[in-house]
């Protein structure tokens, strides 16, 4: 395991962040960028809060840490705990990628059992709330993708 640890370059949380994003600017839309920009801040702000200065020390049990802690300090449903890890573990992916953790460490984030009835319920609702927005005469992407 060291001698793993000792092939990765230290990088902050922050920085690690901010190369991330500039990233997926090359190659995804503005909204997906906005929500990684979200799920990612609120990983900094975990980071901050557990003082991890440097993601070569990440670990499978700080991101289960980071799982329970983001469930419970907003009390959120399951797919969007879903959503926010997927997000996550696209995020600690491309760190591997740079040699900023453990290349495999994505595997680790573990994302909740998400039934169908409730993923049918989201995009029900997505699809509702674009109709709605429509037939009030407002772009359901612009006003969806507001910062």
């Amino acid at each position: 395991m060291e001698s793993r640890k000792s092939e990765l370059e230290p990088v902050d949380p922050r920085t690690a962040q901010q190369l991330f994003l500039d990233h997926k600017e090359t190659e995804c839309t503005e909204s997906t960028v906005r929500n990684h920009r979200y799920h990612t801040s609120e990983f900094v702000e975990w980071c901050e809060e557990n003082d991890v200065d440097n993601l070569n020390d990440l670990t499978g049990r700080d991101l289960q840490a980071l799982r329970l802690w983001r469930k419970e300090s907003s009390d959120i449903n399951l797919m969007t705990l879903n959503n926010y890890l997927c997000s996550l573990r696209v995020f600690i992916k491309w760190c591997g990628s740079v040699e900023a953790v453990p290349e495999n460490l994505y595997d680790k984030v573990m994302r909740p059992r998400v039934s169908p009835d409730d993923q049918q319920a989201e995009e029900t609702l997505r699809r509702d709330t674009r109709m709605l927005l429509t037939e009030q005469g407002i772009a359901p992407d612009s006003y969806l993708n507001r910062a």
